[in-house]
């Protein structure tokens, strides 16, 4: 599925970075992995973002919530950055090599990123000793796309 991201206030001659960090990973009260980067997208034309299209550089693909059993629950944060002109947004080697233990704050003051135009802050609870028939998930699955996945039953 492609992912949909509508920002009506977006303007249409600038840029903008996407981020969705999980700042609990792995748990909350031992965020050891802290800032968790879920998904990082930069070059996102303004024109797009009011359409509702994620079109840029992918930096990070994509990663949908998946906390630990017995975590807690943990803070999900998109936040969107407009990206100064002429500016190359990029990952460090580093960087690359973990999603985990991201220096968020450096990577904001390195592009110049400021605060955030927009954000949304989503709290999500693993599913404790979850016993659903595979038959109901998949029930469950037609009506909503997303269900499985949350639940972590793939290819049902």
């Amino acid at each position: 599925n492609k992912s949909k991201c509508c920002c009506h206030e977006a303007l249409l001659g600038k840029v903008y970075v996407l981020v969705m960090v999980d700042p609990d990973a792995p748990s909350r009260t031992k965020p050891t992995s802290t800032h968790w980067r879920h998904w990082l997208v930069a070059n996102i034309e303004g024109r797009e973002l009011k359409k509702g299209k994620i079109k840029g550089k992918i930096l990070t693909e994509y990663q949908p919530p998946t906390p630990p059993q017995k975590s807690g629950f943990h803070r999900y944060q998109f936040m969107l950055f407009e990206q100064l002109p002429q500016t190359p947004v990029s990952l460090s080697d580093e960087e690359k090599s973990s999603r985990g233990k991201w220096d968020f704050p450096a990577f904001i003051t390195r592009f110049n990123l400021g605060e955030p135009v927009a954000a949304l802050h989503k709290n999500c609870n693993p599913v404790h000793n979850l016993s659903v028939p595979r038959s109901y998930i998949s029930e469950l699955k037609k009506k909503d796309k997303s269900l499985g996945t949350f639940l972590g039953q793939k290819d049902m």
